[in-house]
């Protein structure tokens, strides 16, 4: 009994749980509904405008077979379109529509073939349709059902989700398959009255378990960071449904779905689908619809189609099935044939663009039989152009079909052809295992080089698409892409280990990079780690990383990372690293590691590098380095490193980006330079474009690089071996004997040649294009190539001429890019979404040799960005589209003639525009709809009936313009309509086009003739200088004596007259028709100190009047000072320009006139500041004249004579001047009654803080004066820094110590014999310096320098320089043709090798910053790192000073070494490094005299004391002893110290706070003591380091 009741409430239980809608068709029963279908394609704007629209209509019948299955058939089915405006109406009656469409009969039954389809819950689980019914017409069905699919109340294991719940009212979420996709979904259930019920649903398509989306072309493309790609979706799809149920029965549905297309956030394009079944009746099952039994299907949309042709384009023939074999090969001819036809012979027109794309279109559908045929048929018969059209076709195409019929025709392409169009097929959008192998096969088969690089660039960019995250997410046959790693993985590396060149290494690892394969990292890792690589090869495989940055960023991090912190590998290999690890965007924590390292790094060049690229990435508003950017200026705040530290260290790294974060759209260009020690070239120049716009990301969309190993010195190898080549041939042997000298002297010191590391490694050398990130092309450069070229430049071989001769034609056709999305919409049809631009370009023309070179070209490009967006079918294809298109054509001659004589070059050349020829440009942009019927074959191709979308609203934002005009016997024509207002919404939506064309009116070709004259280089001693031009009474210092600062003026223009100086001119001469002459004369002077600068400018401009222009410009520099102490003396230390510019017509006499004198120096305060710096600042000497010397007052007065019209102009500039300041700040004026014509102008820049400016303007009626303008942080001018970066470069030795090329200071003594300075340590060494002390109690130094085979002796004695040559007295004219001369109390010696400055007691010697071979010596070998400084002359580090100063003491029978000296360990000390005091601050004798407690007392200095509190702020009354800044206590001492206080809130405090910061010791005498207190100071400093 209990059993049975059990049972019972089991069951009625049971019976309570089914759904209502299982209940309201009636089993045995059939049910009438009325579906309609409507897709409405175009333009997303709230304005009325064409759209094109597609209705379909038929009868659904339903039968209700039992409790769980129903039938579907579909009856009477009609169809018909329009492009022309409907009312608005959600449906509109199918005769309203201008194009009623008949269905054929084998349409007919394909659509009328019944569904059975299973209920489970309210929802459509399983379908099962006719075996012969087609994959279209199965999803026409599917949109009925999925109709038909809801639940009417919420499911009991949904309650949790709900978000409402009452009786009348329900809402909740659940998962739900529908034709779109398996997502989630909202119901919102209302209950209107006992018997109406509506129920919305609404689909989350960002909540997708999967959807029948598929994305062809995305293999290049990376996204911007994922949470601000959420801000802005390009595809955005919406799709509502809407129940409505009549006592529980479905008496209506409808489904609207709009799909959007976005750009920048706005709405470019849209599709809107509407569906709706509407009740009609029900009876009684009468004629039962026929029972299907085929296999099981889901509701979701079937891409079996889409897989079997993405199977077809990507397997070929060798695919299950061809998906276009209903597609007759004669059609497919015939269609071919009728293209070709349209292509036309000389002009590209747009409509050859559109050909291009329907050609391959075709040829993608075409087996490799039917491709034979065409090559038969049409490929043998045709011209060159239509040849190209057909072989660029078939690469675009890029089907594993296409591309073997192309790779089965290499022996018929050029080495240069077959290149171009692998790099065609490298950008497929069906990539494919089969199309890598062909490629690869190709790569192995060919001995061609280039061919060989193409293919093997091509195939790892092909195998990068087949295991691409991007292309494995979005398309439909997804592969094993492990194995498919492992597979080419091995082929790469098995070509890299074979490989026996660098190029061959290199050419192997660009295509490892191309593939991208996550798995290459440990090999990569080997290959990077392996020393016995050459280092160009190991940077490249640092580079092949760069595909992995996003994939696997902190696997990359911990590959690189420990090889940029590894010193003992080479610098270039280390900057690459930390390059590479910067673009995976390190966190914070790797970022202090980097900053940790740069800190206590000893190589200046990755010092730099490091510091350019934590500073510019700082910087960056690039959105991909948002947190990057914030967690570089973090790091950054705490580092103590500036720019100026690395002023004359070259590797650098440079950011220009320009990015709009809002619409996530911008550009930014990348410059990378690295150097090493031993190479002036670049060991890697890189030069890159990276784009983002609307979230499509082109990370380095361009990039240019060059990268070369020991180039420097094969180029100098070749050239030493032609010229010793030269000298046998004249039986010339001075070389050898040049260096003879030089090679004793090594002898003599035991002294061992040195090379550097990268001259013993292979020369290689290549310049590459990358586009899209991946690698395009490679040019490698061998010794051999370079000996080869510089042998022909050397014996001036040249080509023949009449080589170029020749007549030429060529036809380019390219896809720039191509990408494909398919979606499928609620009406069972796909949506496709495509983007591409197609672009042909010809180029015709003639080489005549007829008077120099004639060529004649014929140019023509057409372009068109085609942006689709279209519902394809059998039955129909409708859409929307955006064209934009260019078209160019330009025929043109010209000719060129070319002389050259003893002393001057000419260069002639002739531009034709030919007779009754036009050159037209043409620029148009127009949306469009379209509709199309193939009839009764789904591939057959009928023409598209289009209508270009218009509005009068948008009429009114474009204005039609036509103007015409003519010049030089030129008419030429603008016309079109334009914009009035630009944004992106009127450029996309609305029609416009614009029209250039110029015509040639004259019977004959119009001629533009250029005639250039460049005279060659003149030496001359002559500097003419007119120095009544220069000053102004304004430039006077007021309160000052001017005489002594005009005398030095004059004395130094008076030794230029006798300097050497360049002077270089040039004639121009221009002529066009009409009798239109200009005549151009430039002329510039140069003093070989760069102190003087003049140049000219004439001009003659003949016409229908003759018109003059005269230029004058000349600039006049102080003398370069060469010591502090020269500076402080130096009375004229300011910069002045003189410009005058006159011009007016020829047959006046009188002429217009402007002359305007400019002087840039130094303020009254800052003058004054830099007369009492010694007592107003306690630092040291070279900080106080580095303080006191920026230039920060610029003084202009103009005078003009100028005709009434042109006066009139510039006292409307000067008021335009007036009004401008008075709108932005408080400009104070007073009428004043001036000098006519004069205008004043005085800018002065406040020198402490350099962001406020004074600016005085005087005019001929008022005064105008601004104060304290705040500015953005200027750069002044200052003749000290340039002896500060001079400095730099430089090693300075006295007579106790050293300051190295890389600053690192130690003392050493010089003794009475020579010790080598700075020496060529190479095996063919040029020079050397040596120094000695003149005698043992004097601080005179002199110095002996090596040049090749001449020795010189420099000495100083009784204020005079005596300069020796091979033993013989120099005198002053002597000096100065050995390019020696005498600057004030300075010595300089300029050669080609080095630059050598000498006072008497110390000498400084300057070498370039990167040498071709290496140093050695007491200055050390110039390598850029400070800790291999102490090499002796037997090339053995030492940390003992004394051992290495031993080393290079020369021992001769002229002197004595002095033990006693040398000997004392006291005289040795390591002092410190990175040094910004410069031992040019001791230049007086004192420093000497002094020398021996010096080193302890110089690195103390005195400093007021402050101590801070609560509510005051303590100073010492005194200066208190403290170490400078470098330097650390090493003994201290206690010392009582008077402090006053001031209250911390009172002014005072906090002016002598900011005081404290600027100069040492501040001046408190007449502040009362506050209390005495007993302090530490230091006694002794030594080196913090």
């Amino acid at each position: 009994m209990k059993s049975i009741i059990l049972a019972s409430l089991l069951a009625v239980a049971f019976a309570a749980s089914l759904p209502a809608f299982e209940h309201q068709f009636e089993p045995k029963s059939e049910y009438h509904y009325q579906f309609d279908g409507l897709i409405v394609s175009g333009l997303p704007t709230n304005q009325q405008t064409q759209s094109s629209q597609s209705r379909i209509s038929a009868r659904a019948r339903i039968q209700s077979i039992d409790d769980r299955h129903i039938h579907l058939q579909l009856i009477k089915i009609k169809m018909a379109s329009s492009t022309e405006q409907q009312a608005e109406e959600k449906y509109p009656q199918l005769r309203s529509l201008d194009q009623q469409q008949e269905i054929s009969e084998e349409y007919q039954t394909l659509l009328e073939l019944p569904v059975r389809a299973q209920l489970r819950n309210g929802l459509v689980s399983h379908i099962q349709f006719d075996d012969k019914d087609a994959e279209w017409s199965k999803n026409i069905k599917r949109s009925v059902l999925n109709m038909l699919s809801f639940v009417e109340k919420q499911p009991t294991q949904e309650l949790e989700s709900r978000m409402e719940n009452d009786e009348q009212f329900q809402s909740f979420f659940t998962n739900e398959k529908t034709i779109e996709g398996d997502c989630q979904v909202a119901y919102t259930i209302t209950k209107e009255n006992e018997k109406k019920t509506i129920i919305t649903k609404t689909v989350n398509f960002d909540k997708c378990d999967s959807r029948q989306q598929v994305v062809y072309g995305k293999q290049f493309s990376e996204n911007v960071p994922q949470q601000e790609q959420e801000q802005l979706e390009s595809f955005k799809p919406q799709t509502v449904y809407t129940y409505i149920l009549d006592n529980e029965l479905l008496t209506q549905v409808e489904v609207r779905s709009i799909y959007t297309h976005n750009v920048n956030g706005q709405e470019v394009m849209k599709t809107e689908t509407r569906s709706k079944l509407t009740y009609e009746e029900n009876h009684s099952i009468n004629n039962q619809i026929r029972k299907v039994n085929g296999e099981q299907e889901e509701i979701m949309y079937s891409n079996k189609w889409e897989k079997s042709v993405e199977e077809f384009f990507k397997n070929g023939d060798a695919s299950k099935k061809n998906p276009f074999e209903e597609f007759p090969t004669e059609r497919k001819m015939t269609l071919l044939k009728s293209i070709l036809e349209n292509v036309e012979e000389d002009q590209n027109e747009l409509e050859t663009v559109h050909q291009l794309a329907r050609i391959v279109r075709l040829l993608r559908t075409c087996s490799i039989e039917e491709l034979k045929s065409i090559h038969k048929q049409h490929f043998s018969t045709e011209d060159n152009k239509t040849q190209s059209l057909i072989e660029q076709a078939l690469a675009i195409a890029g089907t594993k079909n296409t591309i073997q019929h192309l790779m089965s025709h290499l022996e018929k392409q050029t080495p240069a052809r077959l290149a171009l169009l692998m790099k065609y097929i490298q950008e497929t959008p069906y990539p494919s295992e089969k199309i890598a192998d062909i490629l690869v096969n190709v790569a192995k088969e060919t001995n061609e080089p280039m061919t060989k690089q193409s293919a093997w660039l091509a195939a790892g960019v092909i195998v990068r698409g087949i295991v691409s995250q991007n292309v494995q997410q979005h398309q439909l046959i997804r592969q094993d892409t492990r194995q498919i790693k492992q597979k080419y993985t091995k082929v790469f590396m098995n070509l890299f280990e074979q490989s026996e060149t660098t190029y061959e290494k290199i050419l192997a690892l660009k295509t490892l990079g191309n593939a991208g394969i996550d798995l290459s990292v440990n090999e990569i890792n080997t290959i990077i780690n392996d020393h016995r690589q050459p280092m160009i090869v190991r940077r490249e495989a640092v580079d092949c990383l760069r595909l992995l940055d996003n994939v696997m960023p902190l696997k990359i991090q911990r590959v690189l990372l420990p090889i940029y912190k590894n010193q003992r590998y080479a610098p270039e290999l280390r900057m690459s690293a930390l390059w590479r690890l910067f673009q995976t965007r390190p966190s914070q924590p790797i970022l202090v590691q980097i900053v940790s390292q740069m800190e206590k790094e000893s190589n200046q060049q990755v010092q730099q590098f490091t510091y350019q690229l934590l500073k510019q990435f700082a910087k960056s508003t690039n959105p991909q380095y948002k947190q990057l950017s914030s967690d570089c200026l973090a790091v950054l705040s705490f580092t103590r490193f500036t720019s100026e530290q690395f002023e004359q260290v070259k590797s650098t790294y440079v950011q220009l980006p320009w990015f709009a974060r809002d619409l996530l759209s911008g550009v930014q260009a990348d410059f990378t330079a690295t150097f090493s020690k031993d190479n002036i070239l670049p060991t890697d120049l890189q030069t890159s474009l990276q784009s983002v716009f609307g979230g499509n990301w082109n990370k380095y969309l361009v990039q240019f690089g060059f990268t070369q190993q020991n180039l420097e010195n094969a180029v100098v190898r070749a050239v030493k071996q032609i010229e010793s080549q030269r000298y046998q041939t004249r039986g010339d042997r001075s070389y050898e004997r040049k260096i003879t000298n030089l090679k004793n002297l090594a002898k003599k010191l035991n002294l061992k040649t040195r090379r550097y590391e990268s001259q013993e490694q292979e020369v290689f050398a290549m310049t590459y294009l990358r586009y899209k990130n991946i690698d395009y092309l490679v040019v490698p450069l061998e010794e051999q190539n370079i000996a080869e070229l510089l042998d022909k430049m050397y014996s001036m071989e040249t080509f023949n001429p009449q080589d170029l001769a020749r007549k030429f034609g060529l036809t380019q056709s390219a896809y720039f890019f191509e990408t494909v999305c398919n979606v499928p919409t609620t009406l069972g049809l796909p949506l496709i979404v495509s983007e591409k631009i197609p672009t042909v370009a010809t180029i015709e023309g003639e080489i005549k040799l007829e008077n120099g070179i004639n060529v004649e070209v014929r140019p023509s490009v057409a372009a068109t960005h085609v942006f689709e967006m279209k519902m394809m079918t059998p039955l129909f294809e409708q859409g929307v589209k955006t064209l934009r298109s260019v078209k160019s054509y330009t025929p043109i001659n010209f000719n060129i003639i070319l002389k050259r004589n003893r002393d001057q070059y000419e260069i002639e050349n002739k531009v034709n525009v030919p007779e009754k020829e036009s050159v037209s440009i043409q620029v148009s942009s127009r949306p469009v709809v379209f509709t199309r019927y193939p009839g009764y074959s789904r591939n057959e191709y009928v023409p598209t009936e289009e209508r270009t979308l218009s509005n009068p609203q948008w009429e009114k934002k474009t204005q039609n313009m036509e103007r015409s005009f003519k010049i030089l016997g030129l008419e030429i024509t603008t016309r079109g309509n334009v914009l009035r207002q630009w944004n992106l919404q009127n450029v996309l939506h609305i029609d416009q086009d614009f029209e250039i064309v110029i015509r040639n009116q004259h019977k004959q070709p119009a001629e533009f003739t250029s005639n250039l004259v460049a005279n060659k280089q003149k030496i001359i001693r002559n500097f003419d200088f007119e120095l009544e031009n220069l000053f102004e009474k304004e430039f006077d210092f007021d309160g000052e004596s001017n005489q002594a600062r005009r005398e030095a003026f004059n004395k130094f223009v008076q030794s230029l007259e006798n300097t050497m100086v360049m002077k270089n001119d040039i004639v121009l001469n221009l002529r066009a028709p009409e009798n239109h002459k200009m005549e151009l004369k430039w002329e510039t002077v140069l003093d070989e100190s760069v102190r003087a600068f003049r140049y000219q400018l004439d001009a003659v401009l003949s016409g229908k009047q003759d018109w003059t222009f005269n230029h004058q410009l000349a600039v006049l520099a102080p003398e370069w000072v060469y010591s502090m102490e020269q500076y402080k003396n130096e009375p004229h230390r300011e910069l002045l320009v003189n410009n005058v510019i006159r011009w007016g017509l020829t047959k006046n006499s009188k002429k217009n006139q402007i002359e305007l004198n400019a002087q840039l120096g130094q303020s009254q305060s800052q003058r004054k500041y830099q007369q009492n710096i010694e007592k107003l600042s306690k630092a040291s000497q070279y900080d106080r004249v580095f303080q006191s010397s920026p230039l920060n007052q610029l003084d202009i007065v103009a005078e003009y004579k100028c005709d009434q019209q042109t006066q009139q102009q510039v006292e409307r500039l000067v008021d335009r001047l007036n009004w401008y300041l008075n709108q932005f700040w408080t400009a104070s004026s007073k009428i004043q009654d001036n000098q006519e014509n004069r205008i004043h102008m005085r800018l002065t820049v406040d020198p402490i803080t350099r962001q406020y400016v004074n600016l005085t303007l005087q005019t001929p009626q008022q005064q105008i004066q601004l104060r304290n303008i705040e500015t953005p942080r200027i750069q002044l001018f200052s003749f000290n820094k340039m002896i500060h970066q001079n400095d730099k470069q430089v090693c300075t030795v006295s007579p106790k110590r050293v300051q190295t090329f890389d600053e690192m200071t130690y003392s050493a003594p010089l003794t009475t014999c020579y010790s080598v300075i700075a020496k060529d340590c190479s095996e063919q060494p040029t020079f050397a310096v040596l120094a000695k002390k003149q005698s043992k109690k004097s601080n005179n130094i002199v110095v002996k320098f090596y040049d090749n085979e001449d020795v010189y002796v420099m000495s100083k004695s009784d204020d005079e320089f005596v300069v020796e040559k091979n033993g013989k007295v120099l005198t002053e004219k002597d000096m100065a043709y050995e390019r020696i001369s005498i600057r004030g109390e300075q010595l300089l010696f300029v050669t080609e090798n080095i630059k050598i400055q000498f006072n008497g007691q110390k000498i400084q010697t300057q070498v370039p910053m990167f040498r071709q071979n290496p140093l050695c010596g007491l200055c050390g070998n110039n390598d850029n790192e400070i800790d291999n400084e102490l090499r002796t002359a037997e090339d053995n580090e030492t940390e003992d000073i004394e051992e290495f100063h031993r080393s290079y003491l020369l021992r001769d029978d002229e002197c004595e070494i002095e033990e006693d000296i040398v000997s004392n360990k006291n005289n040795y000390k390591q002092i410190r490094r990175n040094v910004q005091e410069n031992l040019e601050n001791y230049s007086d004798s004192e420093e000497y005299e002094n020398e021996e407690n010096r080193d302890e007392e110089n690195n103390l200095i005195k400093k007021t004391e402050i101590k801070e509190f609560a509510h005051r702020i303590c100073f010492s009354l005194e200066g208190v002893p403290a170490c400078r800044r470098q330097f650390e206590e090493q003994q201290t001492v206690q010392q009582k110290v008077k402090f006053t206080c001031l209250p911390r809130h009172k002014s005072d405090s906090r002016v002598l706070l900011n005081k404290s910061r600027q100069q040492n010791v501040l001046e408190l005498n007449n502040y009362p003591v506050s209390f005495v207190e007993s302090v530490t100071v230091p006694s002794q400093c030594e080196y913090a380091y």
